[in-house]
């Protein structure tokens, strides 16, 4: 939660200098602008930087009503919530009701992607200006490619539960597996597959840290709905159906162009290499989605004993996103990269 893109600051609701006289900035922001940039320069280098801004937390607001219905819900959630809103509205804002309660905000619309739609943009901070002038200001600017992803226009008319009810709607959620279990790797190179029968990962709906090493997991015969951490170290995943793979740090490689595919792939840092067609007999039942590919990095696109090659895949726009397909399939989706920053020293026949 930061930034004020099109918008005033909040920095005035203080009322001596500098705060009183910066109109342009947002607290988080101006409180260490430089570290910020850095954050948002890395947002160049294919880091996902997703930001809800004042913009946003302004047109959201809670009020008494709210908090009667979240503490009548009576979860420890909703009551430890209303607490906080009783907080927010007579101590932050001397019992002025409604309240925006920026990081609630900020907090739905990370577990609710329907909440608030996505404009990519490229933000600058400004960092050289005075603390009481406009140090910290987000800058939107417009001939420069997106390095963040900004909400801008939040609504609950977008959700299936109002704001009184965000507590109450949990109760039709369904309970989390109690089977589900967390498995630890080694700090050293560990071979962990799920088909093993003497091995402690199952890979049904489990939770795996592989650690540090140079690690082979290996889920593709397994159930999936799994949560896998390759942590440091040079990895390689063969990945199943319907699991989360997190590269980490490291030269990982992904082979995910088997089975029913619907993969949520993360490479991290370093070069990672990501094999989404290992054969032209055995495509994925639903695209496996890359979530940071990034060719500054080394990044590469893998596709292996087929025909096919540059000219013959398609490139398609889906919003920020571009889609890989081939024979009417869609092989992969690559987050927030359009066709047009996709050229041919980004993937590898073989």
């Amino acid at each position: 939660m930061g930034g004020a893109v099109f918008t005033e600051g909040n920095l005035p609701v203080l009322p001596d200098p500098p705060f009183s006289t910066n109109t342009a900035a947002e607290f988080n922001i101006w409180i260490d602008p430089v570290a910020a940039q850095e954050v948002f320069d890395a947002g160049e280098n294919g880091l996902k930087i997703q930001i809800t801004s004042l913009d946003a937390t302004n047109q959201i607001e809670f009020d008494r009503e709210d908090y009667q219905a979240w503490l009548d819900t009576g979860t420890p959630e909703s009551i430890i919530a209303a607490e906080f809103l009783d907080y927010a509205l007579e101590v932050i804002q001397s019992d002025n009701d409604p309240n925006p309660v920026w990081d609630l905000v900020a907090a739905i619309n990370l577990s609710e992607p329907d909440f608030s739609p996505e404009t990519p943009l490229h933000i600058d901070i400004d960092t050289e200006s005075a603390p009481g002038d406009t140090q910290g200001a987000t800058v939107p600017v417009s001939d420069l490619p997106p390095n963040v992803l900004v909400s801008l226009d939040p609504s609950f008319d977008n959700l299936d539960f109002d704001a009184d009810e965000l507590f109450s709607s949990l109760d039709d959620t369904p309970l989390a597996d109690e089977s589900v279990e967390t498995v630890f790797g080694s700090v050293g190179s560990d071979l962990i597959d799920a088909a093993d029968l003497n091995s402690d990962f199952d890979g049904d709906n489990d939770i795996l840290f592989t650690g540090s090493g140079d690690d082979l997991i290996d889920v593709s015969q397994a159930f999936g709905h799994n949560r896998i951490y390759g942590g440091d170290g040079d990895d390689i995943l063969l990945a199943g159906d319907n699991n989360r793979l997190v590269g980490d740090s490291g030269e990982d490689i992904f082979f995910v162009g088997t089975g029913e595919g619907n993969n949520l792939i993360s490479g991290g840092l370093d070069a990672d290499r990501f094999w989404i067609l290992t054969g032209e007999g055995n495509l994925p039942g639903m695209a496996n989605i890359i979530t940071d590919f990034s060719s500054t990095e080394g990044d590469v696109i893998g596709l292996a004993n087929t025909s096919l090659d540059f000219n013959t895949l398609e490139f398609v726009t889906d919003g920020s996103d571009t889609i890989i397909r081939a024979f009417g399939v869609d092989l992969a989706v690559l987050a927030d990269i359009q066709p047009t920053q996709i050229d041919r020293s980004d993937l590898v026949f073989v």
